[in-house]
């Protein structure tokens, strides 16, 4: 009633496989359901595309895997094509590892994180993604708001790691620059905005907040 396989290294992967349990003769068989066959993988989940970390913070990498697998990875870091360093030399492999991020690492983009098995018999590479001092998000008004004229609306954003304490606050009509609401004020996540009663009506408005340096 039963057989131990070792599926051979070199079979086709796919999802069409079915077993055929038959006697000699051939007068009795029966299938077993189809399933697939599979190679061990990894998947690194986070940071996403386009995803920017800032120095001196703590981030979780996260990643999934499939298939048999050996229990510990290494987690190291890539610029382009070049290692920068390495994350961790040996870890549990159970699809996450909380960094630290180095200050001492260049701001830029194209970094990738690659986590890979110690045997090196599985690696994943993740997304490309950007490393920063600081950096700054707005959160209001967020996608698909409808802000009326006349009325005092309060733009706010988030600022994580080093960041100049006043920043600009601009108002854009898709790439084309409108007005300065703000030219200088503090960086503390929010500022009342009355849109004034002439402001032109449109659906592709945006605001900017960027720091004064």
């Amino acid at each position: 009633g039963s057989y131990d396989w070792l599926v051979p290294a070199d079979l086709a992967l796919g999802s069409t496989y079915f077993i055929r349990v038959k006697t000699i003769d051939s007068l009795l068989q029966d299938d077993s359901d189809a399933f697939s066959i599979i190679k061990p993988t990894i998947t690194v989940t986070a940071p996403t595309t386009g995803t920017v970390w800032v120095k001196n913070a703590t981030k979780a990498i996260t990643w999934t895997k499939q298939g048999t697998q050996d229990a510990s990875v290494k987690i190291q870091l890539y610029k382009g094509t070049s290692k920068k360093l390495d994350i961790a030399l040996a870890t549990e492999n159970d699809g996450a590892f909380d960094w630290l991020i180095p200050s001492s690492l260049a701001n830029g983009t194209n970094y990738t994180v690659r986590v890979a098995t110690l045997d090196g018999k599985v690696t994943g590479k993740g997304a490309e993604f950007a490393i920063a001092a600081g950096r700054l998000q707005v959160t209001a008004p967020a996608a698909g708001a409808v802000w009326e004229r006349g009325l005092v609306h309060i733009i706010t954003w988030t600022s994580e790691g080093t960041v100049n304490p006043r920043v600009k606050i601009q108002l854009f009509k898709g790439t084309t620059l409108k007005s300065t609401l703000a030219a200088s004020t503090e960086n503390d996540g929010s500022f009342a905005w009355t849109i004034p009663a002439g402001q032109a009506l449109a659906s592709n408005y945006k605001v900017r907040v960027k720091t004064v340096d």
